[in-house]
């Protein structure tokens, strides 16, 4: 949801960068650097995204990940992460966030303190590594697909549920 009270941050976004907006709530005015696209039904959305890369921030701001819900970052796997990568988009995702280590290690995004740092972190992608990160983004997104990570950590619960030898 795009409303005030979750996505604050959306109502405050530098404009030295364009965004794609997608989901319900968004009630801003016209902006040049914004181009809102409304809300489609999860199995669509993978299909209707465009742009770069895929923007995994939370919170009422746009310098941090404040709030309840950007703090929420330190400790969870966002869904957006997810959706984007697996539609073969490469990520940006706050430097402080759980799955940032993810990112950076599999090298499909880049990781940013501020919105306001994305103009001059988006520039320092070459075309090459913007190419490495599409084609991680598309691996990743052949796991996310057939279930690898779920499985994984399956196996690893399954392993700790049984007894241990004396």
């Amino acid at each position: 949801a795009l409303r005030k009270h979750k996505a604050g941050y959306v109502y405050n976004l530098p404009s030295n960068v364009n965004f794609n907006l997608y989901g319900v709530g968004y009630d801003d005015s016209k902006k040049d650097n914004i181009n809102y696209f409304g809300s489609y039904p999860a199995d669509n959305l993978p299909f209707e995204l465009f742009g770069s890369f895929g923007l995994v921030w939370d919170g009422s701001e746009a310098y941090t990940c404040a709030g309840n819900t950007g703090e929420y970052l330190k400790y969870n796997n966002p869904h957006k992460t997810s959706l984007y990568l697996s539609s073969g988009l490469p990520v940006i995702v706050w430097t402080e966030a759980a799955i940032a280590d993810f990112v950076v290690k599999n090298k499909v995004g880049i990781t940013v303190n501020s919105l306001f740092d994305l103009e001059e972190a988006i520039s320092q992608v070459t075309k090459e590594e913007y190419v490495i990160m599409c084609q991680n983004a598309k691996g990743i997104a052949e796991k996310l697909r057939n279930g690898y990570y779920f499985y994984k950590a399956l196996d690893k619960g399954i392993s700790q549920l049984e007894p241990k030898e004396s």
